[in-house]
């Protein structure tokens, strides 16, 4: 009943086109091979590189008083925020390879409260040598703190989560 040549056949007012049956077995994996195939291809995916952390649980809005102060990572950097927009760091993280490991720096620095927009939560610029390295403010168990992540061109990262002292 089926053409074996290719020919269309007219069933009712409808046309078919019929393939020959060689024409089914070529270059058409099957649906386990697919999804086999996308499995392998996650795997790959997520054993070469790591996706970076999502932001942290955003914190209400933190007013200039509240940065001021004294923020201790949990990496061994501390940064203190004075009035008037200075601030001083010490041994804070300001580059990540992951051939060559973490850059530190210390020494005067400048800061600025940045404000939240839709899909990034409020953080904090600090300022040294005419670049910007920015935290983001969350929540952890109720207590703010500040998120640094540095990410080399290889995407591997590097965090550090600030606390105030």
């Amino acid at each position: 009943m089926t053409h074996r040549d290719g020919r269309l056949r007219e069933t009712g007012a409808v046309r078919l086109a019929i393939f020959p049956p060689e024409r089914h077995d070529v270059n058409f994996p099957s649906l386990r091979a697919r999804v086999a195939g996308a499995a392998v291809l996650v795997s790959l995916t997520a054993a070469c590189g790591r996706i970076p952390p999502a932001y942290p649980d955003p914190a209400p809005a933190v007013t200039e008083a509240e940065v001021i102060g004294v923020w201790k990572g949990d990496c061994g950097a501390t940064f203190t925020v004075e009035e008037g927009g200075a601030a001083e760091i010490t041994d804070f993280p300001v580059e990540y390879d992951r051939d060559s490991g973490v850059q530190k720096a210390s020494g005067p620095a400048q800061w600025r409260l940045l404000k939240a927009t839709k899909n990034i939560p409020q953080q904090l610029d600090l300022v040294r040598d005419q670049k910007a390295h920015t935290l983001s403010f969350g929540l952890q168990e109720g207590r703010m703190f500040l998120q640094l992540l540095l990410v080399d061109p290889a995407d591997f990262s590097y965090d550090c989560d600030f606390r105030r002292v």
